[in-house]
């Protein structure tokens, strides 16, 4: 148990340099920020993404994202254009400047005038028309539950509700609705069973490839990526039978993406699936073994794991969603074991009817039975979050209260592995008596 829950020191001070690098960084350019709007003028910029929300165009370029009410044109990914406006420094906007230099970007610009001259062929592009006909067909299949589905899919979440948002969060499944970790492991797990006939090694390649294209289709975001990064070093490790050290990966992968962007740490997706994946690590086991002697039936073992898994999760992230919603749920537990199960059974599903979608019996068929698994899924969380005291709503948040419960939560693990280790001695002690 000790071994397994041993933070390696080195890739833990690698993290911690590099988390205060970042901080001071961060505190340095505050005091630099240009509030004033310049008019400027690019030619020959990329087009890396095109977004529609709020009746507004967002064109993501290079470091700029291009902001315009209306634009005549169609345009998509990979366009060569032309434009002029006037460009904000985002440290000036607040909270969603930093959201956006937490995704790479330095500038947002009003488009004064764009212009198109001309498309260029990438891996980007051809991604992005692969996903605006997976939108198209998902339409098709799917008119009341379009929305979930081409999130769950395709990680497009540009037709969200906010109370769709506020319902999910209520609930404490927001995970489920970003690609990360859960999605990664479904997809990994949906191609190396369906390739059942093949050697497990091969298996093991065809689900890491398979889910790397899975990963750039849906953007390449950091919870993905890291995730995805995650699953491949497990992968290797099992080919070198070597220990998964999943702490030093951990530390040393945010520590990575930290040095490519500081403003990252503001980024609550791969915040978040950082602390859950550190969460479950350090606190799983524990609470499992603990709570199994109580438990004999296989089947309840395998609802104890599911339970323990979202329990241990909680541990670490809700501070940090309290800090940031305000909100924290009093029922995730059992909305996890509800959600969980319907939204990994409703899955391959969802892929079987995109892939039949020319064969309307077949097609129908893996439809009705999607259609009736969201249904259910809405239906449960619904009715949960509706039950009185099933969430609590702070109107104030506070840091101070999140650093002292994060001391108080490491303090505590750190006194029970200690505890663990003298227990360990005790007993080498007496078996040697």
């Amino acid at each position: 148990m000790i071994k397994n829950f041993e933070i390696r020191r080195f890739s833990f001070f690698i993290f911690i340099i590099i988390l205060c690098t970042s901080a001071f960084i961060i505190y340095n350019n505050s005091k630099n920020i240009n509030y004033r709007k310049e008019y400027v003028e690019f030619k020959g910029a990329v087009i890396d993404k095109i977004e529609i929300r709020n009746a507004k165009y967002y064109i993501y370029s290079q470091n700029f994202v291009m902001v315009n009410n209306y634009i005549a044109d169609e345009y998509r990914v990979g366009d060569f254009i032309c434009a002029g406006g006037y460009r904000q420094d985002l440290l000036s906007l607040g909270d969603y400047g930093l959201y956006l230099k937490s995704k790479g970007y330095d500038y947002r610009m009003y488009i004064d005038y764009i212009e198109k001259i001309g498309h260029k062929i990438s891996v980007a592009s051809i991604m992005d028309e692969i996903r605006q006909n997976l939108k198209s067909i998902i339409d098709f299949l799917y008119k009341d539950y379009s929305t979930i589905i081409r999130t769950l899919i395709i990680a497009d979440r540009e037709f969200i509700s906010k109370d769709e948002i506020m319902l999910f969060s209520r609930a404490g499944i927001s995970h489920i609705i970003s690609i990360s970790g859960f999605h990664i492991v479904l997809i990994a797990g949906i191609f190396f069973n369906i390739t059942f006939f093949l050697s497990k090694k091969q298996r093991y390649i065809i689900s890491v490839l398979f889910t790397l294209f899975y990963v750039i289709l849906t953007g390449a975001n950091p919870p993905a990526v890291r995730a995805y990064i995650f699953y491949i070093t497990f992968i290797a490790s099992i080919f070198l039978e070597e220990r998964y050290d999943i702490f030093s990966i951990g530390f040393l992968l945010s520590a990575f993406y930290m040095i490519l962007n500081p403003y990252v740490i503001y980024d609550f997706g791969f915040c978040l699936s950082f602390m859950s994946v550190f969460s479950i690590s350090m606190f799983y086991k524990i609470i499992f073994e603990h709570l199994e002697k109580i438990v004999k039936n296989n089947l309840c073992k395998l609802i104890l794991s599911m339970v323990c898994v979202t329990l241990s999760a909680q541990i670490l992230t809700i501070p940090y969603v309290y800090y940031n919603f305000g909100i924290v749920s009093l029922i995730s537990v059992i909305t996890n074991i509800i959600s969980v199960p319907l939204i990994s059974l409703a899955y391959p599903f969802m892929l079987l009817s995109i892939i039949f979608v020319k064969i309307p019996f077949v097609r129908d068929v893996f439809c009705n039975v999607v259609n009736f698994i969201i249904y259910l899924f809405y239906k449960s969380n619904e009715i949960l979050t509706s039950i009185n005291y099933s969430y609590i709503n702070f109107d104030h948040k506070s840091l101070f209260f999140v650093i002292i419960t994060y001391i108080i939560i490491l303090f505590l693990y750190t006194l029970y592995i200690k505890i663990q280790i003298w227990g360990n001695y005790i007993s080498i002690d007496k078996a040697r008596e």
